[in-house]
């Protein structure tokens, strides 16, 4: 296993497409508009899209992803 941190918007330009079978992110839990945005950075930045958005993810993952990959993202937003 190798773990790379960095901008999930420039993942494609890192890897090559089809290249995981499994693609899990740290999410960020609530869009702006829903809940309280915590005064610590590393906190609101974890549980809140203000560098990415879900559909960020999304278009990343589908990128990476081979046909068969798994995407691994628990929230309950859409519930």
């Amino acid at each position: 296993m190798h773990i790379v941190q960095g901008d999930i918007r420039e993942a494609t330009s890192i890897f090559e497409a089809a290249s995981f079978d499994v693609v899990t992110s740290n999410p960020p839990y609530l869009n702006q508009s829903n809940g309280r945005v915590s005064e610590a950075s590393h906190k609101a930045i974890a549980r809140h899209e203000l560098f990415c958005t879900f559909e960020d993810v999304v278009k990343a993952a589908a990128k990476l992803l081979v046909l068969a990959g798994v995407f691994i993202w628990y929230t309950d937003r859409f519930a």
